[in-house]
């Protein structure tokens, strides 16, 4: 057996061992909280025995639980809502607190003092949403729905709202209708990409370059919580933030939302280097949607307390236009496109070896594809308004190119409380987006080239939660998560090859124009088709126990990652025309002689990596004011592999794969080079250390402190250039 499948054999052993009850799928610890605290009698004495009931006012599910000898409990695991918390015990009065909102990952402190009386007595405190947490390190900020609904988003992206959390910085929000790179910041100064990102438990982290996946439309969300510092063993990865975002979920009460934002171009005016008939800017910004939530009511069942769903919808119609304004670039005249560069301002060279126009300047030989190009760029004396390829061009040259956004987002949670010891939930969302970059890589002929994106995410997330016992607690989720990208082209004629006349073969499967730049007049070309895909898929499992001063926490995740890409680069080639050759940079391109041609055969990867981890953490209440926060981390980092044409030099190594090739040339498969090029470590232990000081016992103020080893990965073989047979041919 492979050291690969050894790991994961002891992975999944140990997964085993450690989730004895694991015998139904449950929901991931990550998106829960906890309410706990102490039960005293007017002396300060504990009261054990104590009867605590919580009961979520959104969907009136009550959990009970009983304190220990010391007068304690603790509801490890509670779904994100609004709580009224109930503590009875015979011979005193009994006393509630309400309105207690909990987040997800947060611990709330309800403890109560109570007097003597009756049980039917019954004194209830409003509770304050300025609560501090006396029983875990970790620094964290909710932000809740109220905050992501009203604050101004002009994106509608409420991943915007993370820079209003203290260490935050270098701010980058994805493509509004997406991208491969995802939503990254800064955390207390690390990396823009090492942080985590959570949809209801399930892991939505873009892994090729980090950063978080799109969100469902801020009014399908409940809240978010971002986890800044000190996290517990159950997070890792990376080291920065851990981001988990919560959707809306339906409550026994109806409720519903519709909106439209609409900006139009109603105020919107001519841009200033365009002259008539341009028209004014074109610019349409529209938000639209609405959703519903509620009990599902059908005939012979009612859902109210049991079954609930929230659905949603948004659209964008973002509606903008590309200017190529006049000044931007330089175009020939009628003279110079014939060869005739006597009435130019720069003049070709009549040195010797360079007099390709002839001595006086009007003879330039004229190539076949550069001539074909000149059909795309405008003329200079363009008197009126034409139209190519869908670009409208003005006197004397600029340029105007509708440049459309389109993205519908569906989104559908259902929660349905099975029976009171298993609450199970299912999340689809769906965004699909469109795009037009008109100036991709520097284009400035708009009917030349053009590159149009389409991305779509789509997340499932399954989730239950299993009540064994008051002190015994199971979640499991399990998701699936697929990000594509298609770039593709606008402009469906001249495309390079036969079409443009020129003679050199396309380096890869996907064609385009090539990229064209000549030196003081302009840059053509430059959309380059690829198609990108992102899936990863996987189980999380949690298990809570808590044992008279001890919360256990143990479990771990088994994620596989899968990436695909196929994409053109440069392998429809890039020239550079500067007037190296004939000392005018657009005599040569005129006459089609480059001063510099690049080409490669693209981009192609099939490539696939597991990202298993294994945790336990203790929160021990060492006393009544002092909690311990013990915790370990084990994380296996496996590099992407699968085509097996990564390889190394290792000086005297000889290839088994390959006989042939030269000493010290290496690679996937042979003794010395493993999948990946890396060696897997198994010793990646991340110990976990904090504390929290109630100071003055009442809950008001806490003093916390941890200490944490963290790992982070980067993909070297992506990036590094280490693809060998069949080589990344460049030319």
């Amino acid at each position: 057996m492979s050291s690969q499948g050894r790991a994961l054999f002891t992975l999944t052993l140990l997964t085993l061992l450690l989730t004895p009850f694991c015998a139904e799928t449950a929901r991931a610890q990550t998106v829960t909280g906890s309410i706990y605290g102490t039960i005293n009698d007017a002396t300060g004495a504990a009261i054990p025995g104590a009867k605590i009931t919580a009961t979520d006012l959104e969907t009136n599910h009550s959990t009970s639980a009983t304190t220990n000898s010391a007068g304690e409990y603790v509801f490890p695991v509670l779904n994100p809502g609004t709580f009224k918390v109930t503590a009875t015990m015979s011979g005193f009065g009994t006393m509630t607190q309400d309105g207690l909102h909990l987040a997800a990952n947060q611990n709330v402190n309800a403890s109560f003092t109570m007097k003597a009386g009756s049980v039917n007595t019954e004194v209830t405190v409003e509770s304050t949403d300025e609560l501090i947490d006396t029983r875990e390190s970790q620094l964290a900020q909710t932000v809740e729905q109220k905050r992501i609904v009203d604050l101004p988003l002009s994106s509608r992206n409420a991943y915007d709202l993370v820079q209003l959390v203290p260490g935050i910085t270098n701010f980058s929000e994805a493509a509004t209708a997406g991208d491969t790179v995802g939503t990254t910041f800064s955390t207390n100064g690390l990396r823009v990409n090492f942080n985590s990102f959570y949809l209801d438990g399930a892991y939505d982290t873009e892994f090729f370059r980090g950063g978080g996946n799109i969100l469902p439309p801020p009014d399908a969300l409940r809240e978010f919580r971002i986890i800044t510092s000190n996290f517990d063993a159950e997070f890792g990865r990376y080291p920065g933030a851990v981001v988990n975002t919560i959707t809306r979920s339906g409550q026994n009460q109806w409720h519903g939302v519709a909106y439209d934002y609409l900006r139009n171009r109603v105020f919107n005016g001519r841009n200033y280097f365009t002259r008539p008939p341009a028209p004014k800017v074109q610019y349409v910004q529209n938000y639209f949607g609405g959703g519903v939530g509620g009990p599902v009511i059908i005939p012979h069942f009612n859902g109210r307390n049991k079954l609930f769903f929230f659905v949603s919808y948004q659209g964008l119609r973002f509606r903008t236009q590309t200017t190529i304004n006049s000044g931007t670039i330089q175009v020939p005249t009628d003279a110079e496109r014939s060869g005739d560069f006597s009435n130019s301002a720069t003049k070709p060279s009549t040195a010797t070896g360079k007099a390709i126009c002839g001595a006086t300047y009007n003879h330039c030989p004229l190539d076949a594809a550069t001539q074909a190009v000149l059909q795309y760029i405008p003329h200079a004396d363009l008197s009126q308004s034409t139209t190519n390829n869908g670009v409208t061009l003005y006197h004397p040259d600029a340029q105007e190119m509708s440049t459309p956004t389109n993205i519908n987002q569906f989104i559908g949670r259902f929660d349905y409380q099975i029976n009171p010891a298993h609450h199970a939930q299912f999340t689809y969302f769906r965004s699909i987006g469109s795009s037009i970059n008109a100036t991709q890589n520097g284009n400035q002929i708009l009917d030349f080239s053009a590159a149009n994106t389409t991305v779509s995410q789509v997340n499932y997330v399954l989730a239950d939660t299993w009540i064994l016992s008051p002190k015994m607690v199971n979640t499991l989720t399990g998701f699936y998560t697929l990000n594509k990208s298609v770039v593709g082209n606008v402009i469906t004629t001249g495309y390079f090859g036969p079409g443009l006349g020129m003679t050199v073969p396309n380096g890869g499967p996907l064609i385009t124009q090539p990229g064209l730049a000549v030196t003081g007049y302009f840059t053509a070309g430059g959309a380059r088709p690829n198609v990108t895909a992102q899936l990863s898929w996987g189980v999380e499992d949690t298990f809570n126990w808590t044992l008279n001063k001890h919360t256990l926490k143990y479990g771990g995740a088994a994620i596989y990652n899968r990436y695909n890409e196929t994409a053109s680069f440069l392998a429809s080639a890039k020239a550079t025309f500067n007037g190296s050759i004939t000392g005018n940079a657009l005599a040569d391109f005129i006459t089609g002689r480059a001063q510099t041609f690049q080409q490669n055969n693209g981009s192609l990867h099939r490539l696939h990596a597991w990202d298993p981890s294994l945790f336990v953490q203790d929160d021990w209440r060492v006393t009544r004011r002092f909690t311990a926060n013990l915790g370990l981390r084990w994380e296996i980092y496996y590099p992407f592999t699968g085509q097996l044409n990564f390889g190394n030099f290792i000086p005297g190594e000889q290839s088994k794969r390959f006989p042939s090739a030269p000493a010290g040339y290496v690679t996937e498969g042979d003794p010395n080079a493993p999948p990946g090029l890396l060696d897997v470590s198994l010793r990646k232990f991340a110990p976990r250390v904090g504390f929290a000081w109630d100071v003055f016992g009442s809950g008001k103020m806490s003093v916390r402190g941890a200490y944490g080893l963290f790992y982070s990965f980067s993909q070297e073989p992506f990036v590094g250039n280490l693809e060998q047979q069949p080589f990344a041919l460049s030319i």
